[in-house]
């Protein structure tokens, strides 16, 4: 499910990234760097989605120390880096490139831990029952919903 509301975002986000580029005037000195800086964040947000996936098998296993721990591992190297290249070059671009590579930061240790905890676990298509993962969806739909709510 999060992987088709990332691709959505992708999606939503490629155009938005298109009537930005046209409607919205910015300096031509600053212009490229603004592009570059929307799509970055466009590419945060949709793998994003994506990222979540081993703190909900963290949360499904009520690991939640170790999944806090991760996350605040993250705050830590975000403001490593935020400080590290915005005393170089200020730039929103720089500020896009820390959200993506903090991003990838939580979710390579997030899986690292996750293949640790459930080592025993195999993730297979072929051994899931459609009646069982349709139940599983359409909640998760419900739910998705009622947070949005």
């Amino acid at each position: 499910l999060y992987v088709l509301i990332g691709a959505g975002a992708l999606v939503i986000g490629t155009g938005l990234l298109a009537v930005f580029h046209f409607l919205y005037h910015v300096t031509p000195a600053l212009r490229t760097r603004a592009d570059l800086a929307f799509a970055i964040v466009v590419i945060n947000v949709a793998a994003g989605f994506f990222g979540q996936f081993p703190y909900g098998i963290m949360q499904a296993h009520h690991d939640f120390v170790r999944m806090n721990k991760i996350r605040i591992a993250g705050q830590a190297v975000r403001l490593a880096l935020i400080y590290l290249f915005l005393t170089r070059d200020a730039s929103l671009v720089w500020l896009a490139v820390v959200q993506l590579t903090t991003m990838v930061f939580e979710y390579v240790v997030a899986s690292g831990a996750v293949g640790r905890l459930v080592s025993q676990s195999h993730l297979r298509f072929r051994i899931f029952d459609r009646r069982m993962l349709r139940e599983i969806l359409s909640f998760s739909v419900f739910v998705l919903l009622l947070q949005v709510a």
